[in-house]
């Protein structure tokens, strides 16, 4: 998605970490896989973790009051 892209080569890894995961968790949904479901959970955490860490400012500092 050129239009969302915000730089070449950083957004692409963190794209491609969430997409391969996103894909493998669809994958094991429709086979109701739950144990595979389970084993992914770290993978999509950290892929989200992973891009927020890179395009949201002050992410994982906490609220301050």
């Amino acid at each position: 998605m050129p239009a969302r892209m915000r730089d070449d080569k950083q957004w692409v890894e963190d794209t491609k970490l969430l997409r391969e995961a996103g894909a493998a968790a669809y994958k094991a949904a429709r086979a109701k896989d739950v144990p595979a479901l389970t084993a992914l959970n770290d993978q999509l955490y950290q892929s989200c973790v992973q891009c927020h860490l890179h395009y949201r400012p002050n992410y994982g500092r906490g609220r301050r009051p």
